[in-house]
């Protein structure tokens, strides 16, 4: 039996800052503060994307430049 699962990318929002933090102390050694995302994100050469479930929770992030 096959199991749906929706994901929809959207734009990363302020509102998204505790989950992604929490995706990258999970995910990495060298860990980033909410500051140091938003600093990144203030830049005008760089975007910040979440996949998230059907209710509208992230799932993932990625930022890129």
């Amino acid at each position: 039996m096959t199991t749906k699962t929706t994901i929809q990318l959207r734009w990363l929002v302020r509102s998204d800052m505790p989950n992604v933090v929490a995706f990258d102390r999970e995910a990495s050694l060298h860990t980033w503060t909410v500051g140091d995302f938003l600093l990144w994100l203030q830049r005008r050469n760089c975007i910040g994307m979440v996949a998230a479930n059907a209710v509208g929770t992230p799932v993932g992030c990625m930022i890129d430049r």
